[in-house]
């Protein structure tokens, strides 16, 4: 027997169903109540709450899996092993793997991504729902009229060959819930006095699939059938109903062909406690025309329509909107919030009713490779297949790899510099290149940044070593597996994730907390499903990869609402809502919510009319998708009981224009215009600030201002306000005295770093933070090294006794080559030997300083000063060197500017010596008399009258002044040493090597006194 009980979503026809029953079991009868598989628990929950204590022993909720199981245990016959989603997705992977070759489907890739396997298991299941067999899709791919339809011949060959290898591969050790009901129709043909007298009830479906109506069938002959419809006969033209009236219509075509007798109830009662403002609007929802038939208070909040600027703006109000009205009486409990999909909105939602201390519950599958431990796995497994350095510092990053953030800083800035990656990584020699690039000079703060280095890349490179290994050595699943799981104990990944979690508990995160609590188990047993099911199968690593992302990306972390009295949050098309006051439908945009509905079959509509007129497909609607859209919004629009709000954004989270649904249009007209969208941002203060957070937007009242300051946010006031220049937010005076301890001691380059910007000085020289950078020959690196070949150059004459007049060019040539040498062997053969370009580049610049060697030979010839000293540091650190400038500040600190000079020259005259200053500039330098009034480039001059007013005895000495002489300032002298146009040689570009040579001759001149630095600049 059939029954079919209709009524729309305010119709009493669910309630009375629920009554009869209760009266059934009260009776003794027995009674089961059929429900879609997400929805089971909720109805366990309801009908537990609703049913006497006594109702288990006659009564049970089931969904069409566990009937089959309860059938097999009362028929007989095995309830096997199902496969979850994520051994089907494996099976499918290694199905698609054997297939390749000769699939269209593939198009003959030998990688099979998670993709290919969720649109083969797409297909699969829409061909079971329909109840097609792979013999029938192989017979009909190679009959005459398909066959010439070459793509859809192609399309029914790769869906019959999929099929008929997937349940053979499934088989072997699990059943399929899909194919339970094809399995419990058969049982139950074969049975046809099992369940005779027993009630079935079947609710919550809006369509069936075929095997399904088989089992239907089968029951109509022994049992009574009642299945219940959202749907009325005033409701049969509307179009959301399309889908269930369609089904309406197979489920009395099966009852005809088994000639059972059918009922048709309709009852005409209504919710009481509905609104019927709210449930008129939703039957006029989609209809063309009409308006509700009765008048209603302009001033009624049953309905309200809200314009947000953007979704940031729309859930805090929203969140807001519910402290209102709890504080006004209601329970969170009564409120739900619907979105077409809540996972484009994760992040924002919870967040804007985290802030607003609102308890909410949301029910969405997190991805996750979010998670940090299942990104180690991922960036572990990329460093083992090259050591590249991105890969390397991705591994590095994670914090479950045991690496500090500053170690993992220092390391990338060093890798990153010296352009560190593959095998330098693991091939055991000590890094022992400059941290600074080759500008820097060896002292004992970068030998002991390099030994922290070397710590930190043993600390990761060891375990992934020996990592590397076991997955060289192993060929098959399990033993990828087992290496994965020996690297993770390796590094103690477990222990890690448990601190991790006492770490957020102890901030306050219980449910992150959690969800990480939970990720250790659900990567094992992830492993465990993988080698349960493929474990001998013969794969590569990339392979291995590739399985874990299909298995991780399947598996969901189970979270229970925190509290009671919580308000639900969830997606329109999974959703189920059952007394709910207050319904706010969110993201109501234009093709969102409604969603635009595209073909997502594994047939387009053409083949599936040529399909239907073979028997293969039942009768082709592409209607269905879009009534389906309709038909969500509307069930969650009448879930409400006293009120719906919708909202929707004039941007999106990516801040892009969007525009409102038409429905919200539609809505509006129903109401002959009485209720508009209300632009947030122009609502009274009264109905948006209901939390701290959102009033700080409001500051400019001074009732919330005053609010805000009780309520202890006066600092965030401040903030808001616009000035962080205030005395809360200032460095108190201890903190500035441990940053700047005693007297202060800058350099020229700090001086301008603070001149130009205090706040860079403050970024850079007080938190140490700086750009990366290459260890490659730039104009400052080529600068020091031109530097560093001047000064070798002449400490090399002096040394030899000789003048610069008195030397022959064989002379200067092998004393450059001499100065080069020794500046080279400062640097480790490593550093120089890990590029054939540096080596080149290298040659280049020895061979181009000599120019730059011949034009300061030619005026030294010329004139009586004689060089010095090269690189003479102005400090505080060597009592047999000049000491810094000192100048007295407001604050009584004294302020000197260290640093060091290029080149000291002198002339001797009597007792007293005439010094000049000399500084090397490799590239243009301006110089203008402005720059002193601002403090800047005065360090030559500051260096000059270090120099002069210097009273060290030994340094005087060294100057070569005699008794009673005096030190006499001679000028500042800025020498051009340009090394720009220094490139990478070309071997057969012989005509280019000249000519560059010739012009870095040219540019090796000396600066007279009365020359211009611009004209300099100029040539």
């Amino acid at each position: 027997m059939l029954r079919i009980i209709e009524g729309g979503f305010s119709s009493l026809a669910y309630s009375e169903m629920k009554a009869e029953i209760l009266r059934l079991t009260n009776g003794g009868e027995r009674v089961f109540l059929i429900v879609p598989e997400q929805q089971t628990v909720s109805a366990e929950k309801e009908m537990a709450e609703f049913l006497p204590d006594s109702a288990p022993l006659t009564f049970e909720v089931t969904n069409f899996t566990r009937f089959a199981n309860t059938a097999y245990r009362t028929l007989g016959g095995i309830a096997a092993e199902y496969a979850d989603s994520a051994t089907e997705e494996l099976i499918m992977w290694k199905t698609l793997s054997e297939l390749s070759p000769f699939l269209n489907m593939t198009d003959g890739r030998e990688e099979i991504n998670t993709g290919l396997v969720e649109k083969a298991l797409s297909a699969v299941s829409e061909m079971k729902s329909i109840g097609a067999h792979p013999d029938e899709l192989w017979a009909l791919s190679e009959e005459g009229e398909i066959k010439a339809n070459t793509r859809l011949s192609k399309k029914l060959s790769d869906i019959s060959k999929i099929m008929t290898l997937y349940k053979k591969l499934l088989g072997e050790k699990y059943a399929s819930a899909k194919d339970e009901c094809e399995k419990l129709s058969a049982k139950l043909e074969e049975h046809p006095a099992s369940f005779s007298g027993v009630h079935f009830f079947i609710t919550g479906f809006t369509s069936f699939t075929e095997p399904q109506l088989a089992v239907l069938r089968e029951l109509m002959r022994r049992a009574e059938v009642t299945v219940h419809l959202t749907v009325s006969k005033a409701e049969y033209d509307s179009f959301e109903f399309t889908e269930i009236i369609k089904t309406k219509e197979k489920i009395l075509r099966t009852a005809d062909k088994i000639s059972v007798e059918k009922r048709l109830l309709r009852p005409d009662a209504l919710v009481q406690n509905k609104s019927e403002l709210l449930c008129e609007t939703q039957r006029l929802l989609w209809k063309s025309s009409g308006k509700i038939s009765k008048d209603f208070p302009k001033e009624d909040q049953r309905i309200r329509i809200f314009e947000a600027s953007d979704p940031y703006e729309e859930f805090s109000f929203i969140a807001s909107d519910i402290r209102r009205k709890v504080m006004e009486g209601a329970s969170f409990n009564d409120f739900a919030i619907v979105a077409r999909d809540a996972k484009a909105y994760s992040g924002i939602i919870d967040s804007a009713l985290t802030k607003a201390d609102v308890p909410h519950f949301i029910s969405l599958k997190k991805d996750l490779s979010s998670y940090e431990a299942v990104k180690l796995i991922y960036t572990a497994l990329a460093a083992c297949s090259s050591f590249k350095r991105e890969d390397v510092i991705s591994y590095a990053k994670c914090r479950l790899s045991g690496i500090s953030s500053d170690a993992c800083d220092e390391f990338e800035l060093y890798t990153e510099m010296w352009q560190i990656s593959g095998n330098r990584f693991i091939d055991g020699i000590f890094w022992n290149m400059s941290p600074l690039g080759y500008s820097a000079s060896e002292n004992a703060d970068a030998s002991l940044t390099l030994h922290r280095i070397d710590e930190t890349r043993r600390a990761l490179i060891e375990p992934l070593t020996v990592f590397k290994e076991n997955l060289g050595a192993a060929a098959t699943v399990k033993e990828y597996a087992q290496a994965l799981v020996k690297f993770l104990t390796a590094i103690s990944v477990e222990e890690k994730l448990a601190e991790r979690c006492r770490e957020l508990c102890s901030f306050g995160e219980a449910d992150a907390a959690e969800e990480n609590e939970k990720i250790w188990d659900i990567i094992i047993s992830s492993l465990d499903t993988l080698v349960l099911t493929l474990g001998d199968t013969e794969i590569d690593a990339h392979g291995f990869e590739s399985l874990l992302k299909i298995l991780l990306s399947s598996a969901d972390i189970g979270r229970i609402p925190s509290f009671f009295d919580t308000v639900t949050v969830g997606s329109a098309d999974m959703i189920r809502l059952s007394e709910k006051k207050h319904v706010y439908l969110v993201g109501v945009n234009q093709g969102e919510f409604p969603k635009a509905t595209k073909d997502s079959s594994y047939f387009s509509e053409r083949d599936r009319a040529i399909l239907f007129s073979h028997g293969i497909l039942t009768e082709p609607s592409s209607d269905i998708p879009g009534a389906r859209e309709l038909f969500f919004f509307s069930r969650a629009f009448a879930a409400a009981e006293e009120s719906v709000t919708l909202s929707y954004s004039v941007r999106n989270e990516a801040f892009a224009s969007s525009k409102a649904a038409d429905v919200i249009g539609r809505i509006s007209s129903i109401l002959y215009d009485t209720v508009k969208p209300i632009r947030i941002s122009e609502l009274p203060i009264s109905e948006r600030v209901y939390y701290p957070e959102s009033a700080l937007d409001e500051i400019r009242n001074s009732q919330v201002e005053s609010a805000l300051t009780d309520a202890g946010y006066g600092r965030e006031l401040e903030i808001s306000k616009g000035s962080i220049t205030n005395n809360n937010l200032k460095i108190d005076e201890s903190a500035l005295d441990i940053m700047y301890p005693g007297d202060l001691a800058l350099t020229q380059t700090r001086i301008d770093t603070y001149v130009g910007c205090p706040f860079s000085y403050f970024l850079r020289y007080n938190l140490k933070l700086s750009e990366n950078e290459r260890a490659e020959f730039d104009a400052r690196n080529i600068g020091t090294f031109i530097h560093a070949i001047l000064e070798n150059f002449f400490a090399e004459l002096r040394a030899e006794g000789k003048y610069a007049k008195d030397i022959t060019d064989a002379e200067k040539e092998n004393l450059v080559t001499k100065a080069a040498k020794k500046y080279l062997s400062s640097f480790s053969e490593s550093s120089l030997s890990s590029s054939k370009r540096t080596k080149i580049i290298l040659d280049r610049l020895c061979r181009t300083a000599k120019p730059v060697v011949d034009g300061l030979c030619e005026e030294l010839s010329e004139c009586d000063f004689v060089p010095q000293f090269f690189e003479l540091k102005i400090a505080n650190d060597d009592a047999s060197l000049p000491s810094p400038a000192a100048f007295k500040s407001d604050d009584g600190r004294s302020v000197s500017v260290y640093g060091s000079i290029d080149r000291v020259d002198t002339y001797k005259s009597g007792n007293d010596v005439y010094v000049r200053v000399i500084d090397y500039k490799t590239g243009a330098k301006t110089f203008s008399p402005a720059d002193l009034d601002e403090g800047k480039n005065l360090q030559m001059f500051l260096y000059l009258k270090a120099i002069v007013d210097t009273d060290n005895k030994e340094f005087s000495e060294k100057l070569g002044v005699g008794e009673g002489g005096r030190i006499i300032p001679a000028g500042v002298i800025y020498v051009k040493t340009d090394m720009s146009d220094v490139t990478v040689p070309h071997p057969d570009k012989e005509a280019a090597e000249e000519a560059l040579k010739k012009k870095q001759e040219r540019r090796g001149m000396l600066l007279d006194d009365n020359e211009s630095l611009d004209a300099m600049n100029k040539e």
